[in-house]
């Protein structure tokens, strides 16, 4: 504290990080092999992780408090660095190699070859930000600007070769790269508040916000020679041991991450455009608070945002303009073999503009850039309700509708396989449709899109006598799209896509309602100290909403697929004591 009107803090942090996940199965050489059955059911053991995150932070704020004239500052500005090292190890066990029986996951016999996957990256942030908010009479307005300044490299690295197949993903050594990736965003910052009359019961609000996106390790990787490698080979699986072993693999299917025509290579077939712009989020807000009574207040609030030079990673030796129909559409069936619709045309990559496939010297490397004619744009509006604490109670209610999508300007220059396929991160390759956020989850929810148009919220708080409490929370919200898709491979030798059935849209889960109860004694022990007692009832109705399905809508032998399937219901009922000490 240096004065009442300026103070300054720093900071500087250190902690080691890192967590490891361990199969039930067995990891590591000694461990079985894996396999994945028609059901699409995995057997013996799964793929393990271990990885150490060390991290250094250190930060310096300063805020400044002066008048020019009857104009009111508060000054505020401040420094941050922070580095941080991703080093980590995936490897399946056994022999390294995963089996897919026919039915399940793929429609042939598949075996995957891997090595394991070696990452170490050091990533380093620089930032800094100015600010002011200005207060004159019934008006306040906030300025501020930010900069950051983030990069990220490869350090060295080893990888042992693959144990059943050492000629077909040999050992190798990485030197490491230089800055792959760096990024410099400025950010502004605007907000108006005005507070009307001399009682000010009414608040009209305005801003404008820019956010970057946080530079994670995994753009850097993405050409680290021996980042996720999988090369995919038709099976025979001739000794009936769900192993992949030498003599039982046939043609090449596909591959990832490895130029099969140089498996010694100590560089990526894949590259990072070193002009890459970082993702960027405009966001507008405005609004409008009420005091209806001195403890009543309502809120009117809406948000637009807009999001651009979204990354992906197109094939560098392809052309969106060789792409051939190779197929019209393919029905999806669900779980009973009821038809669920149809999917757009499937395209193919072809040389000659007639028959599928790929040029003869295609090692398989992609770009990592800026998406072109790609943004999403969401807008809401949100009605908030507030009864602060009078006569022993108080509530807030909140009502919110969203309207989420993606836009496509162009197909030939967004899209580079026209198919219209589920992306990883839940695009598409349709010109203006909902938009499913939130999909770029690993494990059990890698299929959770998140969009709901619409969700409400209300929480109250009742004081009884001899200071106990009771309260309630009621929460809902849509069900989140589930988005089936038919998986075919047109056989061009990029592998399957996910084509998309209808409108995904037309498909979600139920929707969610919750009713949570509380009721809580507090016990005064003495002077600033309380003992509170607690008890909690989650899922009062017990309700067992299902939240995920399977959207695999691909026909198998059987002529039924996944799709429908429960995948994951709401939390049942569960009831909690506590108790708090507050001093």
């Amino acid at each position: 504290m240096f004065g009442p009107n300026f103070v300054a803090s720093a900071n500087y942090s250190w902690e080691p990080g890192g967590f490891g996940l361990t199969p039930e199965g067995g990891a590591g050489p000694g461990g079985p092999d894996v396999y994945n059955d028609a059901q699409g059911v995995w057997h013996n053991s799964f793929e393990s992780f271990n990885t150490d995150r060390p991290q250094h932070q250190a930060n310096a704020n300063l805020s400044a408090f002066f008048n020019t004239g009857s104009i009111g500052h508060e000054l505020k500005f401040g420094f941050g660095w922070r580095k941080f090292n991703v080093g980590s190890v995936s490897a399946w066990p056994g022999q390294g190699n995963v089996g897919y029986i026919a039915g399940g996951t793929y429609a042939d016999d598949i075996a995957k070859l891997t090595r394991n996957k070696i990452v170490n990256i050091e990533n380093q942030y620089y930032s800094a930000f100015v600010g002011d908010t200005i207060t004159a009479n019934n008006l306040t307005v906030n300025l501020g600007l930010r900069y950051d300044n983030q990069k990220s490299k490869n350090l060295p690295s080893n990888v042992a070769a693959n144990a059943a197949f050492p000629d077909l993903l040999p050992a190798i050594s990485y030197a490491g790269s230089g800055n792959d990736i760096n990024f410099k965003d400025w950010q502004p910052r605007i907000g108006v508040t005005y507070a009307m009359g001399a009682q000010k019961t009414t608040l009209l609000r305005a801003s404008y916000a820019r956010f970057a996106d946080q530079l994670g390790a995994g753009f850097a990787q993405f050409e680290n020679p021996i980042g996720y490698q999988y090369l995919y080979y038709y099976w025979n699986d001739a000794n009936h041991n769900n192993r992949a072993d030498p003599g039982e693999l046939g043609d090449l299917y596909n591959f990832y991450g490895v130029n099969p025509n140089c498996p010694t290579c100590v560089s990526s077939p894949n590259k990072i455009n070193h002009s890459l712009d970082n993702t960027t989020t405009d966001e507008f807000m405005i609004g409008v608070d009420h005091q209806i009574l001195p403890e009543f207040v309502a809120g009117l609030t809406y948000t637009y945002r807009d999001r651009r030079d979204f990354t992906w990673t197109p094939y560098t030796q392809l052309s969106s303009a060789n792409f051939i129909v190779s197929n019209p559409g393919f029905t999806g069936v669900d779980q009973h073999g009821n038809p669920v619709g149809t999917t757009g045309p499937q395209y193919c990559y072809s040389v000659d503009g007639t028959t599928c496939g790929l040029p003869d010297n295609f090692d398989g490397g992609k770009t990592l850039t800026n998406r072109p004619d790609y943004s999403t744009h969401y807008q809401s509006v949100e009605l908030a309700l507030t009864k602060r604490l009078s006569n022993r109670w108080m509530a807030h209610g909140s009502f919110t509708w969203t309207d989420w999508k993606q836009k496509l300007d162009s197909k030939s220059k967004g899209c580079q396989d026209p198919s219209n396929a589920l992306g990883a991160n839940g695009d598409s390759c349709d010109e203006e449709i909902v938009y499913f956020g939130g999909a770029a989850n690993s494990g059990s929810f890698g299929n959770v899109y998140i969009n709901a148009r619409w969700a409400f919220n209300v929480a109250a708080l009742y004081q009884l006598p001899l200071n106990f409490n009771i309260g309630a929370n009621l929460y809902g919200r849509e069900g989140y799209p589930a988005p089936y898709y038919v998986r075919k491979n047109p056989g061009d030798g990029l592998g399957s896509r996910r084509l998309i059935v209808g409108n995904p849209d037309d498909v979600r889960n139920q929707s969610l309602f919750q009713l949570d109860l509380r009721a809580e004694k507090v016990i005064p022990l003495f002077q600033k100290a309380d003992l509170t007692l607690s008890v909690d009832l989650f899922n009062t109705l017990n309700k067992k909403t299902v939240l995920q399905t399977r959207i695999n809508a691909t026909p198998n032998a059987q002529g039924t697929s996944q799709a429908g399937q429960t995948y994951e219901v709401q939390n049942p009922r569960i009831l909690r004591f506590g108790a708090r000490l507050s001093f």
